[in-house]
């Protein structure tokens, strides 16, 4: 699989017969499929956790919160820890303890990870551009997606725009749903009514950070 095919597949699922020999030939499919296809893989890869873009990575601290009073050095206010992204993050996904954390910019317009973790350990998702790595459900979702964003320039009609829009995002809603089954991180809590009677539990609430967005839809626009 190579980008001149994942253009061709997209094209295929906007139902037209034109297709690509090369990425950068001049026509205006190629160009079109181009200068989305970045943009479309970011998203996608952000949207669902394939398993071909997870990276792990001991985070290095860039900040600690230290005297009583909140200075602008600081982490942000009511967190203990500023910590450096890697370089190659695209989302965040969880903390190797699940615990809380959020997404910052510094003082000097850099990416933070916030959280009262120490020696913090990051599970993300990472730029993966190498299509040889890319598993079949992403490469599927990858051509839906870049259907769904060239398809009105290149002629096509709304309902075909909204169904290549839908389609991708049952991949990617698929993809979600195989890495929830594969991954057992038990994210059940104690239901309220239960912790105020005492009743004890081996489970605790895990932070998972959210998924990005999905593709837009006559629905999702309502």
């Amino acid at each position: 699989m190579n980008q001149t095919e994942i253009f061709n597949l997209a094209l295929s699922a906007m139902g037209t017969r034109n297709r690509v020999s090369s990425p950068t030939e001049a026509s205006t499919e190629a160009r079109e499929c181009l200068l989305w296809f970045d943009v479309v893989r970011k998203q996608v890869l952000c949207a669902a956790p394939f398993q071909e873009a997870t990276g792990n990575s001991r985070l290095a601290v860039a900040a600690e919160r230290g005297g009583a009073d909140w200075v602008a050095t600081d982490p942000d206010p009511g967190w203990r820890f500023s910590y450096s992204t890697p370089a190659d993050m695209l989302r965040p996904r969880h903390l190797a303890t699940f615990e809380s954390f959020i997404l910052s910019t510094s003082s000097l317009n850099e990416k933070r990870l916030t959280t009262n973790t120490e020696n913090a350990i990051l599970t993300y998702t990472k730029d993966q551009p190498n299509i040889d790595m890319w598993s079949g459900a992403l490469v599927n979702a990858m051509a839906y997606g870049l259907a769904a964003a060239i398809c009105m320039k290149l002629g096509g009609k709304m309902d075909r725009v909204q169904l290549v829009a839908q389609q991708a995002n049952n991949l990617l809603m698929a993809a979600r749903t195989y890495s929830g089954n594969v991954d057992d991180y038990q994210l059940e809590s104690l239901p309220p009514w239960l912790a105020a009677r005492g009743v004890p539990t081996a489970q605790s609430t895990r932070y998972i950070y959210p998924y990005g967005a999905l593709f837009a839809t006559a629905g999702s626009l309502e």
